[in-house]
């Protein structure tokens, strides 16, 4: 042509140029591959690579392959959700405070703190309100957390295999029960007391005592929960027998007068002390 460029040398040069801008390209791909292959990965990236989601559904023996032992993520389970607990190695990995929670449900050890044996189960059946709080205060812990994340349920005790909730887990008891706790706070309030070597253990109430500001002040009983027929009827059959075996527990809590007029036996007098007194030093004898 009048410029010097044939026709020809131009489509060599636009075709040569394609090829360069293919193969730049392609090794783009491959290097962008390489590197997330050897890059670290985040335990989002991680739990998406082996196909774990939030509705995932393990089996016992599944979750049973997830501690530190053979390598894998760190997976543990209470009331049958299971979570990743892997940013928490220096907890839960081989030879650590609580590897014994890895790779299983243990939900009754976060309330009893056993570490082995029969201790290590999700059958939260006859539990006391105290324990059940504490599970229910660590599913809250897991489900909150900023880095231990969901990553499905376990078939057996908690839920089916469609993924089910089973309902073991007494919710709707807990909540009667702390319902009736806070409302006995306000029935029975707490007693003042102190202590001395010289006169031992007096107690007293007040319209304040407990934190419960009334109108009445109450004399001060020993009084016995489990002896209560508005938590007796909140505790299964179970919780119950379990109760009246073992030795009852007593606390000072200060009584009006219409509640001392019924003689319940949840409520006992102080030995050595009068009736209607609002102070005395205590005997529980």
């Amino acid at each position: 042509g009048r410029h010097g460029v044939s026709s020809r040398t131009m489509a060599f040069s636009l075709g040569t140029a394609s090829k360069v801008s293919l193969v730049v390209s392609t090794l783009a791909i491959l290097a962008a591959r390489l590197l997330a292959h050897w890059l670290p990965r985040t335990s989002a990236e991680a739990a998406a690579e082996v196909d774990r989601s939030a509705d995932h559904l393990f089996t016992p023996d599944e979750l049973a392959q997830y501690t530190s032992k053979n390598g894998k993520r760190l997976y543990l389970a209470i009331l049958g959700d299971v979570f990743d607990v892997s940013t928490g190695s220096k907890f839960y990995s081989r030879g650590k405070s609580y590897e014994h929670f890895a790779g299983r449900d243990a939900s009754v050890a976060f309330a009893t703190g056993d570490s082995e044996g029969a201790g290590l189960t999700d059958d939260v059946t006859g539990l006391g309100l105290e324990e059940l709080q504490g599970i229910a205060h660590w599913h809250g812990f897991f489900k909150n957390h900023e880095t231990y994340k969901p990553v499905g349920r376990l078939v057996g005790r908690h839920y089916d295999a469609a993924g089910k909730s089973l309902g073991a887990f007494p919710w709707a008891r807990l909540e009667q029960q702390e319902k009736a706790a806070a409302d006995q706070k306000k029935r029975l309030p707490q007693c003042n007391s102190k202590w001395s070597q010289a006169q031992g253990s007096t107690v007293w109430c007040t319209t304040k005592s407990g934190g419960i500001e009334r109108d009445w002040i109450g004399v001060p009983r020993l009084y016995t929960e489990a002896l209560d027929p508005v938590f007796t009827s909140a505790s299964d059959s179970r919780e119950a027998s379990s109760s009246a075996a073992a030795a009852p527990k007593e606390r000072c809590v200060c009584a009006p007068p219409q509640e001392i007029a019924k003689r319940p036996p949840y409520l006992r007098e102080y030995a050595g002390c009068e009736p209607t007194a609002d102070s005395c030093v205590a005997s529980s004898k």
